[in-house]
């Protein structure tokens, strides 16, 4: 997922990844997967603080 991630040249693919793996991951805050932080990396890197601070319970 990294590497596709890496590789993936449009906002609009990242994003697609993180409305999939959104919906099909369980996200568990208390034993984050490698998921649950790649879908927070990818987020943050993207710009979207406050979308992952709601998404994530994390203080920004």
């Amino acid at each position: 997922m990294r590497t596709y991630l890496s590789n993936a040249s449009s906002t609009a693919a990242k994003l697609a990844f993180i409305r999939d793996a959104n919906y099909w991951y369980v996200l568990d805050r208390d034993q984050p997967s490698p998921v649950f932080k790649l879908l927070r990396e990818t987020m943050l890197s993207l710009d979207l603080q406050d979308e992952a601070a709601r998404l994530f319970d994390i203080d920004l």
